[in-house]
Protein backbone atom coordinates (compact mmCIF):
# COMPACT_ATOMS: atom_id res chain seq x y z
CA UNK A 1 0.00 0.00 0.00
CA UNK A 2 2.94 2.43 0.58
CA UNK A 3 4.68 1.87 -2.67
CA UNK A 4 1.49 2.70 -4.32
CA UNK A 5 1.12 6.01 -2.19
CA UNK A 6 4.06 6.91 -3.21
CA UNK A 7 4.09 6.22 -6.87
CA UNK A 8 0.61 8.01 -6.56
CA UNK A 9 2.28 11.17 -5.08
CA UNK A 10 5.30 11.23 -8.08
CA UNK A 11 3.04 10.80 -10.65
CA UNK A 12 -0.33 12.41 -9.87
CA UNK A 13 0.85 15.26 -8.81
CA UNK A 14 3.89 16.21 -10.76
CA UNK A 15 4.15 19.75 -12.99
CA UNK A 16 5.59 19.58 -16.40
CA UNK A 17 4.90 21.77 -19.09
CA UNK A 18 1.33 20.92 -20.63
CA UNK A 19 -1.42 22.95 -21.43
CA UNK A 20 -1.72 26.32 -19.34
CA UNK A 21 -2.54 25.28 -15.72
CA UNK A 22 -1.63 28.95 -14.01
CA UNK A 23 -3.31 31.02 -16.74
CA UNK A 24 -0.87 33.29 -16.40
CA UNK A 25 0.49 35.33 -19.07
CA UNK A 26 3.69 33.62 -18.41
CA UNK A 27 2.76 30.10 -18.92
CA UNK A 28 0.74 30.78 -22.10
CA UNK A 29 3.75 32.21 -23.93
CA UNK A 30 5.75 29.41 -23.01
CA UNK A 31 3.69 26.85 -23.73
CA UNK A 32 2.67 28.83 -27.11
CA UNK A 33 6.27 28.44 -28.37
CA UNK A 34 6.68 25.20 -26.81
CA UNK A 35 3.70 23.65 -28.88
CA UNK A 36 5.36 25.26 -31.99
CA UNK A 37 8.77 24.12 -31.65
CA UNK A 38 10.09 27.55 -30.42
CA UNK A 39 12.12 26.70 -27.44
CA UNK A 40 15.14 29.00 -27.88
CA UNK A 41 12.35 32.11 -27.89
CA UNK A 42 10.64 30.65 -25.39
CA UNK A 43 14.20 30.61 -23.11
CA UNK A 44 15.23 33.88 -24.24
CA UNK A 45 12.07 34.99 -22.73
CA UNK A 46 12.52 32.96 -19.46
CA UNK A 47 16.62 34.08 -19.89
CA UNK A 48 14.98 37.80 -19.80
CA UNK A 49 12.64 37.49 -16.74
CA UNK A 50 15.71 35.65 -15.04
CA UNK A 51 17.65 38.83 -15.11
CA UNK A 52 14.42 40.87 -12.97
CA UNK A 53 14.72 37.70 -10.63
CA UNK A 54 10.72 37.40 -11.58
CA UNK A 55 9.87 34.22 -9.42
CA UNK A 56 7.51 32.98 -12.15
CA UNK A 57 10.20 32.86 -14.94
CA UNK A 58 12.84 31.11 -12.49
CA UNK A 59 10.16 28.39 -11.98
CA UNK A 60 9.72 27.50 -15.56
CA UNK A 61 13.24 27.74 -16.25
CA UNK A 62 13.70 25.23 -13.88
CA UNK A 63 10.94 23.07 -15.36
CA UNK A 64 13.14 23.71 -18.79
CA UNK A 65 15.90 21.94 -17.07
CA UNK A 66 14.33 19.44 -15.47
CA UNK A 67 12.83 18.28 -18.75
CA UNK A 68 15.26 19.13 -21.13
CA UNK A 69 13.24 21.58 -23.55
CA UNK A 70 15.90 23.23 -25.63
CA UNK A 71 18.35 22.66 -22.98
CA UNK A 72 20.39 20.05 -21.77
CA UNK A 73 19.05 18.29 -18.74
CA UNK A 74 20.27 19.55 -15.76
CA UNK A 75 18.28 18.14 -12.31
CA UNK A 76 21.11 20.19 -9.93
CA UNK A 77 20.44 23.48 -11.76
CA UNK A 78 16.65 22.82 -12.26
CA UNK A 79 16.23 22.72 -8.45
CA UNK A 80 18.39 25.78 -7.88
CA UNK A 81 15.78 27.66 -10.28
CA UNK A 82 13.25 26.25 -8.05
CA UNK A 83 14.74 26.92 -4.76
CA UNK A 84 15.48 31.01 -6.01
CA UNK A 85 11.45 30.87 -7.46
CA UNK A 86 10.44 29.02 -3.81
CA UNK A 87 11.88 31.42 -1.80
CA UNK A 88 10.48 34.59 -3.34
CA UNK A 89 7.11 33.01 -2.72
CA UNK A 90 6.04 31.05 -5.66
CA UNK A 91 3.99 27.69 -4.92
CA UNK A 92 4.92 25.54 -7.76
CA UNK A 93 8.14 25.89 -6.82
CA UNK A 94 7.78 24.86 -3.23
CA UNK A 95 6.09 22.03 -4.31
CA UNK A 96 8.80 21.05 -7.02
CA UNK A 97 11.66 21.84 -4.66
CA UNK A 98 9.51 18.94 -2.13
CA UNK A 99 9.31 16.37 -4.90
CA UNK A 100 12.86 16.58 -5.62
CA UNK A 101 14.06 16.01 -1.82
CA UNK A 102 11.13 13.07 -1.63
CA UNK A 103 12.97 11.08 -4.60
CA UNK A 104 16.98 12.50 -4.14
CA UNK A 105 16.59 13.98 -7.39
CA UNK A 106 19.23 15.74 -7.98
CA UNK A 107 19.62 16.74 -4.31
CA UNK A 108 20.12 14.74 -1.31
CA UNK A 109 17.04 12.88 -0.13
CA UNK A 110 15.01 14.24 2.92
CA UNK A 111 11.51 13.39 3.12
CA UNK A 112 11.92 16.00 6.02
CA UNK A 113 12.55 18.90 3.76
CA UNK A 114 10.11 17.30 1.35
CA UNK A 115 7.21 17.73 4.10
CA UNK A 116 8.60 20.96 4.56
CA UNK A 117 8.55 22.69 1.48
CA UNK A 118 5.33 20.55 0.38
CA UNK A 119 3.82 22.31 3.28
CA UNK A 120 4.95 25.68 2.35
CA UNK A 121 2.69 25.18 -0.93
CA UNK A 122 -0.18 24.32 0.76
CA UNK A 123 0.18 27.27 3.28
CA UNK A 124 -0.05 29.45 -0.19
CA UNK A 125 -3.13 27.55 -0.93
CA UNK A 126 -1.94 25.62 -3.97
CA UNK A 127 -3.63 21.70 -4.13
CA UNK A 128 -0.77 19.82 -5.23
CA UNK A 129 1.37 20.89 -2.39
CA UNK A 130 -2.00 20.42 0.04
CA UNK A 131 -2.53 16.67 -1.32
CA UNK A 132 1.07 15.52 -1.30
CA UNK A 133 1.86 16.85 2.59
CA UNK A 134 -1.60 15.44 3.65
CA UNK A 135 -0.40 11.69 2.09
CA UNK A 136 3.01 12.12 3.43
CA UNK A 137 1.36 12.94 7.01
CA UNK A 138 -1.07 10.17 6.64
CA UNK A 139 1.37 7.41 6.21
CA UNK A 140 4.18 8.75 8.12
CA UNK A 141 6.42 8.36 4.84
CA UNK A 142 10.17 9.30 6.03
CA UNK A 143 8.19 11.28 9.04
CA UNK A 144 6.32 10.69 11.79
CA UNK A 145 2.55 10.41 10.79
CA UNK A 146 0.40 12.84 11.90
CA UNK A 147 -3.23 11.97 11.58
CA UNK A 148 -4.79 15.39 12.30
CA UNK A 149 -2.31 17.48 9.88
CA UNK A 150 -2.79 14.46 7.68
CA UNK A 151 -6.88 15.20 7.81
CA UNK A 152 -6.13 19.51 7.76
CA UNK A 153 -4.00 19.09 4.17
CA UNK A 154 -6.16 16.38 3.00
CA UNK A 155 -9.47 18.24 4.04
CA UNK A 156 -8.02 21.70 2.48
CA UNK A 157 -7.14 19.63 -0.79
CA UNK A 158 -10.73 18.44 -1.30
CA UNK A 159 -12.01 21.99 -1.01
CA UNK A 160 -9.59 23.21 -3.37
CA UNK A 161 -11.18 24.11 -6.65
CA UNK A 162 -7.66 24.66 -8.39
CA UNK A 163 -7.35 20.63 -8.11
CA UNK A 164 -10.69 19.44 -10.47
CA UNK A 165 -10.73 15.70 -9.71
CA UNK A 166 -8.26 15.28 -7.61
CA UNK A 167 -9.93 16.97 -4.91
CA UNK A 168 -12.33 13.44 -4.83
CA UNK A 169 -9.28 11.57 -3.96
CA UNK A 170 -8.02 14.01 -1.55
CA UNK A 171 -11.25 13.84 0.26
CA UNK A 172 -11.15 9.23 0.14
CA UNK A 173 -7.83 9.70 1.77
CA UNK A 174 -9.05 11.89 4.12
CA UNK A 175 -11.99 10.23 5.10
CA UNK A 176 -9.90 6.88 5.29
CA UNK A 177 -7.43 8.65 8.14
CA UNK A 178 -8.08 7.05 11.69
CA UNK A 179 -7.32 8.91 14.81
Amino acid sequence: MKNYLKIFIFLLCSTSIGAPTFGSSIETYVYYHLQNHQSQAALNFLNTLEAMNHPEGLFFLGLFYLNGYGVGKDVPLANAYFFKAAHLGFAPAFKELADSYLKGDGITKSPEWALYYYECAARRGYGPGQFNAGIILKEGQGVPACPAQAFYWLNQAAHNPDLGDLRQDAAHWRDAIKF
